[in-house]
């Protein structure tokens, strides 16, 4: 009996990737980022990752350097992360600071100029932040799929596993940039230098590449992942039919692809 209920999870984790892949197909675009507020600041309007051409492998995301980029983040990602963090906070904390000195502004109606430009600015990093999310989210359910294949004793090679520590770089990476946007906006109440905005496009633009190459990473995983149960259903299945049996234990026909 409890060789069926094995086959039968094969069967319901299979169908689970496809419902997958299928609401990742149709779920609506994250919302551009741009603020609304007066002060112009340039960020591509598509920004935002298309979820709606999750299909395409990426070869120039999953090519020669995956390797070292899965390295490097295993080894370094931990530091990554706490510079994240520290920007932020030193990015908030000077916002905090603009806020405070908006209040002693005599001239009322330059602070509310002001104000707006900073509520505007907030709201353009929130946007980053959520697009990121979206990411994340999508990575983070992948993810989970890996570990409930393995818990049938069905074997994920090492390649697979890792396209999750490579769109864990990729978003780690984009938060970095978020988080240098983030002190730059930061850095006063005025408008913004031609300088700086130059180099707030180009930083969104680096976001929006590294956005898409994350959800382009999670996707490769979830399609070898389909593969990889589909090929062990049919294996199941030619085993059955060649026997009359119930089908043997995953961990009895499986082959280990790590060694």
């Amino acid at each position: 009996m409890s060789k069926k209920i094995t086959y039968l999870l094969f069967i319901s984790t299979f169908i689970f990737l496809l419902s997958a892949s299928y609401a990742l197909a149709i779920e609506d675009q994250p919302t551009a980022i741009a603020p609304s507020q007066p002060e112009t600041l340039i960020m591509p309007v598509d920004t935002a990752p298309n979820l709606t051409n999750t299909r395409q492998r990426s070869t120039d995301t999953i090519g020669q350097t995956t390797e070292s980029q899965v390295q490097a983040f295993k080894v370094d990602g931990e530091k990554m992360k706490e510079k994240v963090q520290i920007l932020r906070e030193e990015a908030q904390q000077r916002m905090d600071a603009l806020k405070v000195k908006i209040l002693t502004q005599k001239n009322k109606a330059q602070a509310k100029i002001q104000e707006t430009r900073i509520l505007g600015r907030e709201q353009a990093i929130q946007k980053f932040d959520n697009t990121i999310l979206k990411v994340k989210v999508l990575k983070e359910r992948v993810s989970t799929q890996v570990s409930k294949i393995e818990a049938q004793n069905v074997i994920v090679p090492t390649a697979v596993k890792d396209l999750s520590v490579l769109a864990e770089a990729k978003i780690v990476e984009a938060k970095t940039k978020v988080a240098e946007v983030n002190s730059i906006l930061a850095s006063t109440t005025n408008q913004l230098s031609k300088e700086n905005k130059t180099k707030i496009e180009t930083l969104t633009k680096d976001i929006q590449t590294l956005v898409k190459e994350a959800q382009q990473v999670s996707n490769e995983q979830l399609n070898s992942l389909k593969q990889i149960l589909k090929t062990k259903i049919q294996e199941t299945k030619t085993n059955k039919n060649s026997t009359g049996a119930v089908p043997p234990t995953p961990s009895s026909t499986t082959t280990n692809n790590n060694q």
